[in-house]
């Protein structure tokens, strides 16, 4: 049993590639991957499947009813309960269908892109969350707020003239800072730096000019990332 979810926000149908994915275990076509992804239309459907090493096998292929808008966040879950896949839209089921479920071994999960191929995203992912060993709904249900981990926070560009990035605001909902900011370049993920916020919740890092993504860290919490943002 497991549960795949996150909130999802489709830019021409999500089209930086075709097909592109928004979650992906394995690399292309790895015998026990499975993949999520938008399909060639826009605004698109979802195609959930599962690959065995040389072809795809289908558990959900896009419909009317499970189209995601374009420029909108959308929240999204897939799970299996052990009987029976199920596809849930903003916390709606959408579609279910009863089918054994095909032997998922790959541990590596890309968010965004296929790690051989390229079927790049266009658009966001927020809160993605995984759990295995259980079906967590049961019918329908109200998501998360998206991005619950910060209450309200802003990011500065350029920073100062040694080139850096900067936060303001970065606190959870009870009030308190988050305990640690990371830094990753955004086209490599490769860690750039990380900063402790102070009291309220403002930090800065160092870096040289590039495209980077910021990720906000507390214990209890979901991790929340946002970006791309652009230093100069």
């Amino acid at each position: 049993m497991f549960t795949i979810e996150c909130w999802m926000y489709p830019i021409n149908g999500g089209k930086g590639a075709n097909f592109p994915r928004w979650v992906h275990f394995g690399a292309d076509f790895s015998a026990g991957g499975l993949i999520i992804s938008g399909a060639n239309a826009s605004p698109s459907g979802i195609l959930c499947q599962t690959s065995n090493g040389s072809s795809y096998t289908n558990i959900f292929t896009e419909g009317p009813s499970s189209t995601f808008s374009n420029d909108t966040w959308t929240h999204f879950a897939l799970q299996w309960n052990g009987t029976k896949y199920d596809l849930y839209k903003n916390g709606v089921i959408d579609k279910t269908r009863t089918m054994s479920v095909k032997s998922i071994t790959q541990t590596t999960l890309t968010c965004g892109a296929n790690t051989v191929a390229s079927n790049s995203l266009k658009g966001g992912v927020c809160d993605l969350r995984l759990t295995i060993g259980a079906a967590r709904y049961s019918g329908n249900f109200t998501p998360p707020p998206i991005g619950s981990l910060v209450e309200t926070s802003s990011v500065l560009l350029p920073g100062t003239a040694d080139t850096s990035i900067a936060g303001q605001n970065y606190k959870k909902n009870n009030g308190n800072p988050v305990e640690t900011v990371v830094i990753i370049d955004w086209g490599t993920y490769t860690y750039m730096g990380s900063a402790t916020p102070d009291n309220d919740g403002n930090w800065s890092v160092a870096v040289p000019p590039g495209e980077y993504g910021v990720i906000a860290l507390s214990s209890g919490c979901r991790p929340h990332c946002d970006g791309p943002y652009t230093v100069t």
